[in-house]
């Protein structure tokens, strides 16, 4: 979809499904925003330090990202179509990066030290522990009905994706088997996809008074290796992702220089 130069890092898919809040690393990383049906690109944020993890509001008035000011990374928004000034939410000596927000538009789940973290939106930018471990957790995602959280730890020795119920933590549920990262949900909330090696797969959800899912099955193949998993249309049609291209790079010319060093001193004699 987008081909250039650049090199992307997250491609986050409106609520509308129009347009795609990217995170293009370079220099200075920054939020970029692509518009499907028009095809073009336009820069988000601008300020020096490194911009990323877009994360769209509920209503997709806003986009949500981690900013670099100074030596860390904290929580601001700005509207997407880059009318206002920025926002910013959060105020830490922490390193806090975005990744999702819950169905009513009140709380964003962020990581912050290896563990997830809750930012309350409506009590004045409150921030609180979600889980804590020694472990790594990372990609916290809200269900669409807001009732569960999926999220992928290396608990076990390898990242594995689990779903806890939200906000109790009353259940806890290991998805994945053998592997999984990414975990995106379809928005009827009946499928939780996540990536294991070359393939997406997808585990069907059976909520309710007792929390119940199928076995994983593979859905497609990664178009490859090293692709990430980043979002999904609001149709449930279609994956947002981020691939790694891979070029064989061929040569039809070599050079062979003899006595460089030699040259190199004739030419750097006496100096």
């Amino acid at each position: 979809l987008v081909d250039t130069t650049n090199s992307y890092w997250v491609a986050a898919l409106s609520p509308d499904g129009q347009k795609l809040a990217l995170h293009v690393q370079a220099a200075n990383d920054d939020v970029w925003l692509y518009h499907l049906g028009r095809k073009s690109l336009t820069r988000l944020t601008f300020g020096g330090g490194n911009s990323g993890n877009p994360v769209w509001s509920t209503d997709g008035k806003y986009v949500y990202y981690a900013s670099e000011r100074g030596t860390s990374s904290n929580i601001y928004r700005k509207a997407w179509d880059g009318s206002g000034t920025e926002e910013r939410l959060t105020n830490t000596g922490k390193n806090q990066y975005t990744r999702s927000m819950s169905p009513d538009g009140k709380t964003i789940s962020l990581i912050q030290d290896g563990d997830i973290w809750m930012l309350d939106l409506g009590e004045g930018g409150k921030m609180s522990p979600f889980i804590e471990s020694p472990a790594v957790e990372s990609n916290p995602v809200f269900s669409p009905d807001g009732k569960y959280l999926a999220y992928e730890s290396n608990e076990s020795g390898r990242y594995e994706v689990f779903i806890v119920s939200y906000p109790s933590k009353s259940g806890k549920w290991q998805i994945s088997a053998g592997g999984g990262t990414n975990p995106i949900w379809n928005p009827s909330g009946k499928v939780l996809y996540f990536a294991q090696e070359k393939f997406i797969y997808g585990v069907d959800i059976r909520p309710g008074a007792v929390f119940d899912f199928n076995a994983p099955r593979k859905i497609l193949s990664l178009p490859a290796e090293g692709a990430g998993l980043t979002g999904i249309s609001p149709d449930g049609k279609r994956f947002a992702m981020i691939t790694i291209p891979y070029k064989e790079l061929n040569t039809s010319e070599v050079t062979l220089v003899t006595e460089w060093f030699t040259e190199l001193k004739k030419t750097f004699a006496g100096q």
